[in-house]
């Protein structure tokens, strides 16, 4: 019972601290909205899986935006020319292979949006085309402000939509209050084994929608 009093309250020390991290946020929101006229981007789901916030963003800078660091994206690479980079995963015109992790447990991808932050309300996915691929299965999409503190935005387990080549697929947020809050950090990590039962990473392209402050 001790045990449980002392969880709960390191709980609930974790949820009151990034109420707090939110909360500041928020302030600097508003602040934008009084100096700039509010949203600096907004991009909803209308169809097209390709013409959210990523794409804008490349439209107006005219170059890969990771390369550029307009954004950042980290992850567990496996290094081979032969295959895509962290930075093909932004760029919607790329026709090599697929972005491939390393194989391990929680491979991830992150995107950093340094100056900037982002709610997200949907997300497009494309998978793998290289030859025997590793089809995403079990996911989690996750939100932070310090890469510390993550908040769930959508997860999935044992997923079948990605199990075929080159196939893309728009995934909703679901919880609306979760669409609202805004994050420097987006995190996509595996949280089970693919189609091939292994842990890898691989995906052709992302796209985020929802609004960029």
């Amino acid at each position: 019972e001790r045990d449980n009093v002392i969880f709960n309250a390191s709980q609930m020390q974790k949820i009151d601290k990034i109420g707090k991290e939110q909360n500041n946020i928020f302030e600097k929101l508003l602040q934008i909205e009084s100096t700039n006229n509010g949203i600096a981007l907004k991009r909803d789901y209308i169809g097209k899986p390709f013409s959210g916030i990523l794409s804008a963003l490349t439209e107006k800078h005219k170059c890969n935006i990771n390369d550029k660091g307009i954004i950042s994206i980290s992850g567990n690479i496996l290094e081979n020319s032969l295959w895509g980079t962290l930075s093909s995963l932004v760029n919607f015109k790329y026709t090599g292979l697929s972005y491939h992790s390393k194989c391990e447990m929680n491979s991830y991808i992150c995107f950093d949006f340094k100056d900037h932050y982002i709610s997200l309300s949907a997300y497009s996915l494309k998978s793998s085309n290289i030859p025997d691929p590793f089809f995403l299965k079990s996911w989690i999409v996750e939100g932070s402000t310090d890469k510390k503190e993550w908040i769930e935005l959508d997860s999935h387990v044992n997923e079948q939509t990605l199990c075929s080549l080159s196939t893309i697929h728009t995934f909703h947020i679901h919880q609306n209050e979760k669409t609202k809050i805004p994050f420097r950090f987006i995190r996509i990590k595996l949280t089970g084994p693919t189609s091939s039962h292994t842990y890898d990473i691989e995906l052709t392209n992302i796209e985020f929608f929802g609004k960029y402050y």
